[in-house]
C-alpha cells in the first residue's frame, strides 16, 4: 500500500496489478491503480494487511507523522519503506519550510513536520520502527537533504523466537 497521491504505486502498477493500493487523504491519485480515501491515521484496513506501506514525502506534511506511523506500522506485515525531506542547517530549514507553506498556503503555516534526519530516525524508534537500510537521496537544488529508509515493523512472533 502507498500513503500519499500514489506515484510510486502507479509506476508499479503495470508490473504488479492487483498487488498495489494508493490511499490518501485527498482523492488526488493518477487513476490506474485502486485507491481508498483515508486519513492517515486511521487506515480502514484490519493488522497486517499488506506486505509493505510506502510513504514517499507525506510525513512533513502532517503536525501528526508519529500517527501516521503507527498506523502504518499496524497495517504492514514486515516492512514501511519512506522517502522524507530532511534539513542539515539553518539554511536548509529556512528554504525546507518555505518549499513546505508554498504547498499549503499562506494562511495554513501550521500543521507540517520538518525535521533532521537524526529527528525522524528517533521518531521511528519512538513507534518500534527499526531503520534496517538508509541512503541518501540528492535532488541537485533542491531546498532539503532527501533519504530514504527501510524500516522493518515489528514482529511479535518474530520477537519471541529471537528470546528462546
Amino acid at each position: 500500500m502507498e500513503r500519499g497521491t500514489g506515484d510510486f504505486a502507479e509506476s508499479l502498477y503495470g508490473l504488479m496489478p492487483g498487488c498495489i493500493l494508493c490511499s490518501d487523504i485527498q482523492d488526488q491519485h493518477l487513476g490506474r491503480a485502486p485507491f481508498v480515501l483515508a486519513n492517515g491515521s486511521s487506515l480502514p484496513f484490519p493488522d497486517k494487511s499488506f506486505d509493505t506501506v510506502t510513504m514517499f514525502y507525506v510525513l512533513h506534511h502532517t503536525d501528526q507523522p508519529k500517527d501516521l506511523l503507527m498506523e502504518a506500522s499496524r497495517v504492514s506485515r514486515d516492512k514501511i519503506l519512506i522517502h522524507e525531506d530532511t534539513y542539515k542547517n539553518r539554511f536548509e530549514k529556512l528554504m525546507f519550510t518555505f518549499h513546505v507553506y508554498s504547498f499549503r498556503g499562506i494562511a495554513n503555516l501550521s500543521g507540517a513536520s520538518v525535521k533532521t534526519d537524526s529527528e525522524w530516525k528517533s521518531l521511528f524508534a519512538q513507534v518500534g520502527l527499526t531503520v534496517r537500510y538508509q541512503r541518501l537521496l540528492q535532488k541537485p537544488g533542491y531546498p532539503a537533504t532527501r533519504y530514504e529508509y527501510l524500516l522493518e515493523v515489528p514482529n511479535i512472533e518474530r520477537t519471541e523466537a529471537v528470546r528462546k
